[in-house]
């Protein structure tokens, strides 16, 4: 498997992506995006783009959301309305380089809520897989004044090859005010195209009872499946990350519309 890392023009700046290329031509394209934060070389992302590309035969493109990691701008620039348009520069970029007939958008945690709003948005995907997506419609009034009160929220993240090192995002207010503008519950229905949801057994962040409430709230073509013993953090783990790729692909394979 032939994987490129490189950057790409953006609304933006510049957004930091990579490739991995499908053993053979391929018209299938699937990009991912990481949770909040969280970077496009954590093992929970890699492995499913590598798995996905090489027994599933797509080009998939991983990214750094704007203002995060390997992309240009600041953090304040980093929200879910500009995530969204790092998902359509980098569709509208690999159409220049090859052509791509099947589009699947996906990713981990928040990542997953912006792929199900980017279909919900663009009307572009032909179908979803949303990895222990963050469902509920809005923060706590807690944390949105405590946010408000501090003008930042503070957050760390490890590197991706180094755990014991991370850098610490300042994430402005601007973020929550930006987050508050979606519901997913509502914009979900939009979605007709296959989303394929995974929840972990032992998530207490996006946790299973709420990720299937939600489910069962939409129309028939969200296809639900609980990954059992992981958890949220499942990229710490060897084991839990081939559970989740193991699960994934089991999901994938044996489904009539992927």
């Amino acid at each position: 498997m032939d994987i490129k890392q490189q950057t790409i023009p953006g609304t933006s700046g510049t957004i930091g992506i990579t490739i991995y290329f499908a053993e053979r031509n391929s018209n299938k394209l699937l990009v991912l995006c990481p949770g909040f934060l969280d970077s496009k070389d954590y093992l929970g992302l890699t492995r499913i783009a590598e798995l996905i590309s090489r027994k599933h035969e797509y080009t998939v493109v991983t990214f750094d959301p704007t203002g995060t990691w390997s992309s240009d701008g600041r953090i304040d620039n980093y929200s879910i309305t500009q995530t969204l348009q790092d998902f359509n520069s980098i569709i509208e970029y690999m159409k220049t380089r090859g052509v791509y007939s099947h589009l699947v958008v996906g990713g981990h945690s928040l990542g997953g809520t912006c792929a199900i709003l980017f279909a919900a948005r663009y009307g572009m995907a032909q179908a979803v897989i949303a990895i222990m997506p963050s469902v509920k419609r809005a923060m706590t009034e807690h944390t949105l004044s405590l946010w408000k009160k501090k003008g930042v929220k503070v957050s760390n993240r490890d590197l991706p090859n180094n755990p014991t090192y991370s850098l610490e995002y300042l994430v402005p207010y601007t973020y929550a005010l930006d987050f508050s503008r979606y519901d997913i519950l509502l914009e979900s229905h939009i979605v007709q195209v296959p989303v394929f949801v995974f929840a972990g057994e032992h998530d207490s962040t996006c946790t299973p009872e709420d990720i299937q409430k939600y489910c069962d709230q939409q129309n028939k073509n969200f296809i639900f499946q609980v990954i059992p013993k992981v958890d949220h953090e499942y990229r710490r783990s060897e084991i839990n990350v081939s559970m989740v790729t193991t699960c994934i692909d089991k999901t994938l394979t044996n489904s009539s519309c992927w």
